[in-house]
């Protein structure tokens, strides 16, 4: 229903958006035509707005403009293709398309003097470069300017942020990467983002630096997320060390390794996600005070990153202290959160990782977690009702052939939705109602165990359909 809400509300606005355009475009050029996608969908046949997907097209054009959305877009798309020096066209009034395409001509134009810019300045910077690098061959060695001639083949844009090549110089040649020669790559590994910031990072690691610099580049690699298992060793080795900000960004990098993206959201095709729990645990044994001290920070905040961040350490450590402590919170952004959380959607990763954190909560602490829950059910909203229904059935869900597990947490979340379903039995969307629909005879032990309450509630329901009738 929120999602419902939102996309009628978007569709409305888009539609009187459109039908000022339709004006505007009617006021351009009377051989200008509007041309839309069929169908006609059930808001606009509400509210007589033009909303679907729209082009422009005109019998000297070229081509059509392609169908947008918003007509806005289509138009402008039709003006840079066709209208530009166009000598058919017949001016009709004012205001017309001008109006929006002026400003993105303008904003146009000035991206394309920024990127201009930008290009010089990159130029610039390579041959300061490699001039600096032509002095530097005055001061030292034969073999170490071997490092400085492959330094010149991976100064390009298009450089693989993998490749081998300076890594492999390091292991086979390490007398090569001498103090004057590391004093040259650090700066680029640490504070800059050149082409061969993340191969000189890799070789920097078997190079004999010291130990805080090294902690530096195993940091940059790590929180770069590069997939380097010797920069995550020197991390957790000289975790002690990390400064407040090298701390938090080491940790959002384990944190995501541990857990992954949530479904729906990983784009590698059907290669499995690798998880590996292993450096996060290992630094939230070292730095558990600082770790607590973060997620309290991040969970009391409003912005929904920071809260999705710190839910997500929360389930990556996998530490019952830590979920217990903030067990309330997490219902209260759940449950209420048409308030607190008013721009997450459906499909937000924010309310993923909260509903897997609220399914845990009642699995480790059932009774303060379902005292909690109705705590705030009591002046809740329909959307915190349908998420505590939604965690009391988390904990029942369980795979086919899978072995149903009974304890404390699913007993409680029997009865819970026992009693809803009752209360909502027209509502078949629910959760509580659903997991009845789909009761499976893996339940049966719980039925038996609320046989007396099973017969209450049907007796409920037969005098609320006898009122009706």
């Amino acid at each position: 229903m929120d999602d419902f809400e939102d996309s009628y509300k978007n569709a409305i606005e888009a539609g009187q958006r459109n039908l000022q355009v339709t004006k505007l475009l009617s006021n351009w050029c009377f051989h200008a035509e509007l041309v839309r996608s069929p169908g006609r969908g059930m808001i606009e046949a509400e509210t007589n707005l033009p909303i679907g997907h729209m082009g422009v097209q005109c019998k000297f054009s070229k081509k059509h403009s392609m169908f947008c959305w918003l007509l806005e877009d289509a138009a402008y798309d039709f003006y840079q293709s066709n209208c530009k020096g166009c000598e058919e066209r017949v001016p009709v009034g004012f205001p017309n398309i001008m109006d929006f395409v002026d400003p993105r001509e303008k904003a146009a134009e000035k991206r394309k003097r920024v990127r201009e810019e930008e290009e010089r300045e990159r130029k610039q910077r390579l041959v300061d470069r490699r001039q600096e690098r032509e002095k530097l061959r005055d001061e030292i060695s034969l073999e170490e300017t071997f490092v400085l001639d492959l330094l010149d083949e991976l100064d390009h844009e298009d450089i693989a942020s993998d490749d081998p090549r300076l890594e492999q110089l390091a292991n086979l040649a390490p007398e090569t990467f001498t103090r004057k020669v590391i004093e040259h790559l650090l700066p680029a590994v640490l504070h800059e983002h050149l082409p061969y910031s993340t191969p000189a990072a890799k070789a920097l690691l078997r190079a004999p630096l010291e130990s805080e610099e090294k902690l530096s580049v195993a940091v940059r690699l790590v929180s770069s997320y590069e997939e380097s298992s010797a920069a995550n060793d020197v991390v957790l080795s000289g975790a002690e060390k990390l400064s407040p900000g090298d701390l938090t960004k080491v940790l959002r990098r384990f944190v995501s390794m541990a857990l992954g993206p949530p479904p729906g959201m990983h784009f590698g095709g059907s290669e499995p996600i690798r998880l590996d729990a292993g450096p996060i645990l290992s630094l939230f044994q070292k730095r558990r005070v600082e770790i607590f001290t973060e997620v309290d920070a991040l969970i009391s905040d409003p912005e929904p990153e920071k809260i999705g961040a710190a839910v997500e350490i929360i389930l990556a450590t996998d530490s019952d202290e830590l979920l217990s402590r903030h067990t309330r919170s997490i219902f209260v952004k759940l449950m209420r959160r048409q308030m607190l959380l008013s721009g997450e959607r459906r499909d937000s990763s924010v309310l993923y990782y909260l509903r897997e954190a609220a399914s845990k909560c009642l699995e480790r602490f059932p009774e303060e977690t379902d005292k909690i829950i109705h705590s705030y059910l009591a002046d809740s909203e329909d959307t915190g009702r349908k998420e505590a229904h939604r965690t009391y059935s988390s904990v029942l869900n369980h795979s086919y052939q899978e072995k149903v597990q009974v304890g404390t947490a699913q007993r409680i979340a029997f009865r819970r939705l026992l009693w809803a379903a009752v209360e909502i039995p027209d509502n078949g969307m629910d959760d509580a109602v659903q997991f009845f629909i789909h009761f499976t005879d893996g339940f049966s032990q719980l039925a038996v165990e609320h046989f007396d309450e099973l017969i209450g509630a049907a007796a409920t329901l037969s005098d609320q359909v006898q009122k009706l009738l």
